[in-house]
């Protein structure tokens, strides 16, 4: 995953046939109301947030139960200082009902057992939710701002991942690892609408099995 995204983020989930609900539910209930069954990946920044140095964090616990992708941790590699991609801790926001959410400014948490999640490219079918606030892009490698992936490194870098343009506008990627390239059949981009800077809104993407 590149860390160019700047977001804060409050949950992020990934599921195997996950229907939403017709209504969007309101921020402070959102994690009670996850299904259960065939859940992936259940990241709340009010729970299993491990912190350092005051309000950086260095690791954060999936909530999903019996899931083998326990921890994302902090990753210094290729980071002159030591620490520099830790994201903060921002405790009892007002616009989440009193919720803590996780703020990340070019910044990355990598989980080690990422094959856990390829069958999320493989044709099972997927949708992933997250409740999220963006803010200015940092133009990095354009149009390319991630707030979550599994990427294979290598080869022609199969995976997915949900990303920003420069200007914050919503777009989901696949790619299968048949050809390298942006964009094509083998590497489809979903456009979605242009996000608000600053604002929380919930965000979805689906991918249907197949």
């Amino acid at each position: 995953m590149k860390p160019a995204c700047l977001a804060s983020i409050l949950l992020l989930a990934c599921a195997v046939g996950f229907a939403p609900a017709a209504e969007t539910p309101e921020p402070s209930a959102a994690a009670d109301q996850l299904p259960r069954d065939g859940l992936l990946l259940d990241l709340d920044a009010s729970r299993g947030v491990v912190l350092e140095d005051g309000d950086r964090v260095g690791k954060w616990l999936n909530q999903a139960p019996g899931n083998q992708a326990r921890e994302f941790v902090r990753q210094d590699k290729g980071r002159p200082e030591a620490g520099a991609g830790r994201p903060t801790l921002r405790a009892a926001v007002p616009e989440l009902g009193g919720k803590s959410s996780v703020v990340f400014r070019q910044q990355e948490l990598v989980c080690a057992d990422e094959d856990t999640f390829d069958g999320l490219t493989t044709g099972r079918g997927h949708t992933w939710v997250a409740l999220i606030a963006m803010h200015e892009q940092r133009v990095g490698f354009k149009d390319l701002n991630s707030f979550f992936g599994n990427l294979r490194n290598g080869e022609k870098y199969e995976g997915l991942w949900g990303c920003v343009n420069d200007d914050n506008t919503l777009w989901f990627g696949a790619r299968n690892g048949i050809t390298f390239g942006r964009f094509d059949t083998n590497n489809p981009q979903v456009l979605g609408p242009k996000l608000e800077r600053g604002r929380w809104q919930v965000i979805a993407g689906r991918m249907a099995a197949g």
